[in-house]
């Protein structure tokens, strides 16, 4: 492939498994750009918060990581960020001297970009700089951090807890700016993150890369169960806020209405103690399952309960691909193309949700045309190939001027 470019993406975390919604994003932007006939070389941080796997990317990249000592965040990172002026995950994790060392171990040193993947690396951009001369940055945003930030600030009810998200929302705010002034290129996972970041830096040029969806094959008669399925990382702070929203203000709503219906919860790190008053009957918790596609193929519906979040939802297109109707919030459809009654159904109270809840369940042709018109949105919009393809081109026009 005469045209085949040379990448270099600084990721905060080995992105495999791809179980969440960064890693995915990450993991499936290499693969898709090593698909594509490009050549993908990461480096990275091996952590030791989440599960990690270097083997399933070195199918298709080269690795290049060391540990990066993480600890659970504490009185100590406090201490750090006041000391720093810098947002927690930032001073707390990206260090530059063992990235330093990381990139010392690159045999290649030319590349034709460097993906920054997500505002915390661009923490190492002077670092980049110096050892790339000449090499173009693209930031890629998948979140606005700061907005993120504010949105768990206003669900906080402890004092010193608010207070202190708050001031670490203006120290993301202050650091996200800066680092749109300085990115040689910004990409934006949705046209409204890109708004966003306009606010910030008015003269911003942004180019959109959303996240794509890899249509699954369906079951010729996949046998669905009278259930709802809600999944995720729960150790997101969203995902936990809107699952005990749900259990709080939603499901006891559910139950009297449908008594029979149950639900299956899959998803890793979750507090088991948000269920200690239900029923396992009815509330079936799974954990963490290597293979989720059984569940939405075989689940009546998803309820995707979020009340704040930045970003576009992965779990969401992934669902739309899989034919499983969706229930979500503004927060859950945020930055995502899709119709309100057509690919998916909006709900944003109890109410919403239980009657969005009885309409699927009680019409077949709603649940048909939900899952096809999903599913056909995410084939048209929402492919892998497609979304990597805008990159490429991005970065083609980087070397052009």
């Amino acid at each position: 492939m005469s045209d085949a470019l040379n990448f270099l993406m600084i990721c905060s975390r080995l992105p495999a498994p791809p179980n969440d919604g960064g890693a995915i994003y990450m993991y499936q932007s290499a693969k898709t750009l090593a698909d594509l006939g490009h050549t993908v070389s990461i480096a990275c941080f091996e952590s030791e918060m989440h599960q990690q796997d270097e083997t399933m990317l070195s199918e298709f990249t080269k690795v290049y990581s060391a540990p990066g000592h993480f600890k659970p965040y504490g009185f100590r990172s406090l201490v750090h960020s006041l000391k720093e002026q810098l947002p927690i995950p930032i001073s707390d994790r990206m260090n530059i001297p063992i990235m330093e060392e990381i990139l010392n171990t690159i045999p290649d040193q030319s590349f034709d970009a460097i993906l920054i993947e997500g505002l915390q690396c661009f923490h190492f951009e002077e670092l980049l700089r110096s050892k790339f001369k000449n090499t173009p940055l693209i930031l890629r945003q998948v979140n606005v951090e700061h907005l993120l930030l504010e949105r768990n600030a206003k669900l906080i009810s402890n004092p010193l807890k608010k207070a202190i998200y708050t001031w670490q929302a203006s120290l993301m705010k202050n650091f996200e700016q800066s680092a749109l002034t300085k990115a040689d290129a910004v990409s934006v996972i949705s046209a409204k993150d890109g708004e966003h970041f306009r606010q910030l830096h008015p003269n911003i040029t942004y180019t959109v890369v959303e996240a794509g969806a890899s249509l699954p094959p369906l079951s010729q008669m996949p046998e669905k169960h009278f259930n709802i399925l809600l999944s995720g990382t729960w150790s997101w702070a969203p995902n936990q806020d809107g699952l005990k929203w749900f259990f709080d203000q939603v499901y006891p709503l559910i139950h009297q209405q449908f008594p029979d219906l149950k639900l299956d919860i899959v998803g890793g790190e979750l507090d088991t103690s948000i269920l200690d008053n239900m029923s396992t009957e009815q509330v079936r918790y799974h954990g963490f399952v290597e293979d989720i596609e059984q569940f939405r193929q075989q689940s009546l519906l998803t309820v995707i309960p979020l009340i704040s979040g930045s970003g576009m939802k992965i779990k969401v297109l992934e669902c739309l691909a899989s034919g499983l109707p969706v229930i979500t919030t503004k927060y859950g459809a945020e930055g995502i193309s899709i119709t309100d009654g057509k690919e998916y159904v909006l709900a944003n109270t109890p109410e919403e949700i239980l009657q969005a809840i009885s309409k699927i369940v009680n019409d077949e042709h709603t649940r048909v045309q939900l899952a096809t018109n999903g599913r056909a949105f995410i084939e048209q919009h929402h492919r892998w190939e497609h979304q990597m393809e805008k990159l490429v081109e991005l970065t083609k026009s980087l070397k052009a001027n």
